[in-house]
């Protein structure tokens, strides 16, 4: 009886992990269509309860889901435009600055530099030996159109606002229908049973998830708040774009704060000329975003939405191999989707205990 149990249970093992492989192979190479599909249903949840109270105040979800969507447009647009004067002034200095931290730099490793030829004599070595007698060597610089910055530049600007636009396309209609695919999913289901339990999880992943993402937002302020006032205080420039840059990477646990204290540190060498300044201001961005993501953040979410920080991990690096800078952004919202939906259906339970602490 095991033998002829073994082979089919292998079959089996295989075939799902040939669906799962085959769904990973259409989510990265379709990502232009569901990239946009999925930051549209999430910021659906995030705005749908300000369109339910609109509808209260007899405003038709259609108009109120329009005036819904160009607030929350203005709002990013006079985000944008605040912050492009500080960012054009940096990106003007781009040269410039990294000249400087190169030199700041290499003053520190000529030293070791200098113990290290030394000792070793390595890169005449490596002339001697690579180098051949009689041989000229010839640079030839090749130059491409098609990759030249400023065709990737406006390719990639191009790209960028067709797929914002695809978003917001998409989500004026989710939020203009309401809970309209809920009730044709309903409809669908054959029995009274599979229609409630169907009607629990889309209730309970609509609830978490909008908490979730309010808790994350309001979170996310708080830290822009207190590291532009620490930036402000420790004399680094442009303190407030700090501030929004840390509360936008608090949405991606543990590697947004490596980034940004990295971005931080290098700005600090560049900056200042004191070590105890260039350690002082890298450690601040580091400890503070470390006690919001770490210790505040989890403390006010709820434990369905708490996922095992391998898990976070893991789900951030590969959300950012397959979808980029909004894919390590949205994998936590994705992954607390997993695990609640994990956590209603019985069979998949043993996965949604998997994925929590």
């Amino acid at each position: 009886m095991l033998e002829n149990k073994c082979p089919s249970s292998s079959k089996g093992i295989a075939l799902t992990g040939l669906f799962i492989l085959s769904c990973f192979y259409t989510l990265y190479f379709a990502r232009e269509v569901f990239l946009p599909v999925v930051v549209a249903i999430l910021l659906n949840f995030l705005l749908a309860p300000v369109v339910r109270f609109l509808k209260k105040m007899r405003v038709p979800k259609p108009i109120g889901a329009l005036i819904v969507i160009l607030i929350f447009l203005g709002s990013i647009a006079y985000g944008f435009y605040s912050l492009s004067g500080p960012a054009n002034e940096w990106l003007g200095k781009g040269t410039q600055s990294i000249m400087e931290i190169t030199a700041k730099v290499n003053l520190l490793k000529k030293p070791i530099e200098k113990s290290i030829r030394g000792f070793f004599n390595i890169q005449e070595q490596l002339e001697k030996t690579t180098q051949l007698p009689g041989v000229t060597q010839k640079v030839v610089a090749i130059h491409s159109e098609e990759s030249s910055p400023f065709n990737i530049l406006v390719t990639s600007t191009r790209a960028f606002f067709v797929q914002l636009g695809l978003i917001f396309f998409i989500l004026y209609f989710l939020l203009a229908s309401g809970n309209f695919f809920l009730k044709k999913t309903v409809e669908i289901l054959p029995n009274l049973s599979k229609k409630k339990e169907a009607v629990v999880i889309a209730r309970e992943i609509q609830s978490e998830i909008t908490r979730f993402l309010y808790i994350k937002t309001i979170t996310g302020a708080g830290l822009a708040f207190v590291i532009g006032i620490v930036m402000y205080f420790l004399e680094m420039p442009t303190p407030f774009l700090w501030g929004i840059l840390a509360g936008v990477l608090e949405f991606i646990p543990y590697v947004g704060v490596v980034l940004g204290t990295i971005l931080c540190g290098i700005t600090a060498l560049l900056v200042f000329d004191n070590f105890n300044q260039i350690a002082l201001a890298t450690i601040s961005f580091y400890t503070i975003s470390s006690i919001t993501g770490n210790f505040i953040v989890p403390l006010i979410l709820s434990k369905s939405l708490t996922l095992h920080p391998v898990i976070i991990f893991i789900g951030v690096i590969f959300g950012g191999w397959m979808w980029g800078v909004t894919g390590a952004l949205i994998a936590v919202p994705l992954l607390s989707i997993l695990k609640i939906f994990c956590n209603n259906i019985q069979s998949l339970e043993p996965l949604g205990k998997f994925l929590g602490e």
